[in-house]
């Protein structure tokens, strides 16, 4: 008995060895990925032809993700009907029951991320903004494809995968009217390490610009029930860290061609990184935080000020977001 242990223990350690030697020799193969499945990259949820949650993991221990949403508005009073990113919130995976929200409230405000544009006639500007929120914006076509393939978004469906990409085409009218004024491209694609978003706007006329924000965060500071969200944020270029904590019409937060911006919460763990890249790089390029709003830090990040487009005129504005919660 001692003997055959003694040779079943030299046999292991003789296939152990040989393994490699064999693999090298092209004899036998050895498989590159372990058994189990790799965990996927973004869960994803669709509600048929009404929204999108996607699902991306965060930094902090445990079963903790970001919840995005992705939605359809529609309100034929102000000639919307687009797809637009609105909210986010903390949650937490349940097993494979779902997802749970974490605060009992958003961590970003629905308000507008994307487009929000503001023209002139006669020297004077118009009413509101057109664009995402602001209505006076319809698409024309949208898809979806997850690693590839394409989504039926009239479908209810649980899914996740790697990479989802969105696209949208839509037409800009004149604030108030039904005269179309710009084709709006939007391209997400959506990854673990957060949003990437392209867009381009083709004029099809002359237009006075007085300011076109193509890119946009409004971002919590403080919960109903006082719990803080953000309270510091940086810029390149500037070594200073400034103070949003609070409400604060006077205080000056932004600059002249800034491309990056964090902020964050202290207290919270909550991040986000907003990266934009302009073609072409027109005069009056800025960044600044708005404090108004008694519950939130709104980054906006202005392509241009004051500027005369052309007909045929096409602008571009490549932007990253960066969301995570840190703890």
């Amino acid at each position: 008995m001692e003997t055959e242990r003694n040779f079943r223990n030299r046999y292991r350690i003789m296939k152990a060895a040989l393994i490699p030697i064999l693999a090298v020799l092209g004899l036998i193969a050895i498989p590159l990925c372990r058994a189990e499945e790799p965990a996927p990259g973004i869960f994803i949820s669709t509600t048929a032809g009404r929204q999108i949650d996607l699902y991306l993991k965060c930094t902090a221990p445990g079963d903790r993700y970001l919840r995005i949403c992705l939605r359809r508005m529609t309100d034929s009073s102000k000639r919307m009907d687009l797809w637009r990113l609105t909210r986010v919130f903390d949650v937490e995976r349940r097993g494979d029951s779902g997802f749970a929200d974490r605060l009992g409230e958003e961590i970003v405000r629905p308000g507008e991320w994307e487009c929000a544009v503001m023209l002139s006639e006669e020297g004077r500007r118009m009413a509101d903004f057109m664009g995402g929120f602001h209505g006076y914006e319809l698409f024309t076509g949208v898809e979806a494809r997850l690693d590839g393939r394409d989504i039926d978004l009239t479908r209810n469906e649980k899914l996740n995968g790697a990479e989802l990409c969105f696209e949208q085409r839509s037409v800009l009218y004149l604030y108030g009217t039904g005269r179309p004024v710009a084709n709006h491209l939007k391209r997400y694609r959506f990854i673990p390490a957060g949003i990437e978003l392209q867009q381009e706007i083709e004029w099809l006329e002359d237009a006075r610009v007085e300011n076109a924000y193509l890119t946009m965060l409004p971002v919590v500071r403080s919960q109903r029930n006082g719990r803080q969200i953000t309270d510091r944020l940086s810029m390149e270029g500037d070594p200073e860290e400034y103070d949003v904590s609070r409400t604060d019409r006077n205080l000056k937060v932004g600059g002249d061609g800034v491309e990056h911006v964090k902020i964050w919460g202290r207290e919270s763990g909550v991040t986000a990184e907003v990266t934009v890249r302009y073609e072409p790089e027109l005069p009056g390029r800025r960044f600044f935080c708005s404090m108004y709003s008694p519950n939130y830090n709104k980054l906006y990040f202005d392509f241009c000020r004051q500027y005369a487009a052309k007909k045929g005129e096409i602008w571009k504005a490549n932007t990253i977001f960066k969301l995570d919660i840190i703890e």
